[in-house]
């Protein structure tokens, strides 16, 4: 008498091995089905494909640890989703913004191992994410856009700037932007 079908958006092939709901905000949900991954953002009312790099692949289970979704499949192994926060900041008026730049993570300044020296790319090991801040921003349309980033001291000093076309004089760092989340 209390069950509620809560799958219009999933294909009607794609039985659901696992459900989780997002303990940081409200009416996020994620579903691991028997050929990949979906999204919910109100409450399972309607879903949306969420396969980004994923190969279509049974999910089995799915966790969340320290803002990183991972999801456990049948033959591939793990799967993470590094710093799912831009999720957690996602509203009706950032989707209708033509630009916008998320809050980021904590991140720590640490120094240590870092073997991407190494000749060609390893088939049997994955690849962590880059030490540092990291900067999520969405842009709608990037035709003929200039953009740049400037990360600043709290007493306004500047850091590090980027920009998609960068100032030699000043040392600025090339941003490559595109449609989309970048």
């Amino acid at each position: 008498k209390t069950w509620t079908k809560i799958t219009d958006g999933i294909d009607a092939g794609h039985f659901a091995r696992v459900v989780r709901a997002d303990l940081k905000r409200q009416g996020l949900l994620y579903a691991g089905t028997e050929y990949g991954m979906y999204i919910s953002f109100d409450d399972g009312a309607s879903w949306k494909p969420f396969q980004l790099n994923l190969p279509i692949v049974p999910i089995t289970d799915l966790t969340i640890k320290n803002d990183n979704l991972i999801a456990a499949t049948q033959g591939r192994s793990f799967w993470l989703i590094d710093d799912i926060t831009p999720l957690h900041q996602l509203n009706d008026n950032i989707a209708k913004s033509t630009i916008h730049l998320y809050k980021p993570m904590p991140s720590y300044r640490m120094n240590g191992g870092d073997f991407s020296f190494r000749d060609g790319a390893s088939k049997t090991e994955g690849k962590n994410h880059p030490g540092g801040v990291i900067f999520h921003f969405f842009v709608k349309d990037t035709t003929g856009a200039k953009a740049s980033l400037e990360i600043m001291e709290l007493n306004g000093s500047l850091i590090k700037k980027y920009a998609t076309t960068p100032d030699k004089k000043v040392k600025e760092e090339q941003l490559k932007i595109k449609p989309g989340m970048n």
